[in-house]
């Protein structure tokens, strides 16, 4: 039935499914923040190599490549850890790592010390998404799988154009500086929101789930 469904139809139902369950609706939530606030500081890392490091594309390139080795090691220790440690603790350990790494990264002047942090940085945030992401596909019915997947991919790239508009102004009216500054804060303080409401998110998915199971019985 659902493959007859029309294409707004479709997205709507995803949408309030989505919407409907305490976890994947925390998760969103938590995804859009850091997509807007904590992703962001790649976008001024142009500026801030030459203006702070004085160097050119090359720097640029070893920050970037500094970043992907961290997410390289967090894919392995993932792949190897998952299913040995809850996941709540790779999602807000991840996240924990990753603000404070993207914070102490915006206040270093050593470039050595700085490819360290976006090194945490890089392998904070994969450490933290990719469990977000293994969550939602596990917690999700069959039939709305391929629908909430894509308005997590939407709130994850799609709500990044916002984040360079907010940190391209705070970069103009305050440096760069305090623009990553305030972003990782936003990132932590919503990482500390998620880590104290996490017994009351996962009491409301288990009423949730009562509740699916009472309307599916009648």
């Amino acid at each position: 039935a659902n493959g007859q469904l029309k294409p707004l139809q479709a997205i709507k139902q995803g949408i309030s499914y989505s919407w409907r369950h305490p976890i994947i609706r925390s998760f969103l939530f938590f995804t859009g923040i850091v997509s807007i606030f904590g992703w962001s500081y790649g976008t001024i890392l142009p500026v801030i190599t030459k203006n702070t490091f004085h160097l050119d594309a090359a720097g640029l390139g070893y920050l970037y490549a500094a970043t992907g080795l961290g997410s390289l090691a967090a894919a392995i220790l993932l792949s190897g850890w998952s299913k040995k440690i809850n996941s709540f603790i790779f999602i807000i350990g991840g996240n924990i790592l990753f603000a404070t790494a993207i914070m102490f990264f915006s206040l270093s002047q050593s470039f050595i010390l700085a490819m360290f942090f976006l090194f945490l940085a890089g392998f904070g945030l994969v450490m933290a998404f990719a469990t977000i992401n293994s969550t939602i596909q596990n917690l999700v019915d069959d039939q709305y799988r391929g629908r909430v997947i894509s308005i997590y991919t939407l709130v994850f790239l799609g709500l990044a154009p916002l984040g360079n508009l907010q940190i391209g102004y705070i970069s103009q009216r305050f440096g760069t500086g305090p623009a990553i500054q305030a972003g990782s804060l936003i990132v932590f303080c919503a990482t500390v929101i998620l880590l104290f409401y996490r017994k009351k998110i996962l009491a409301a998915y288990q009423s949730y789930n009562k509740q699916r199971f009472i309307a599916s019985f009648f």
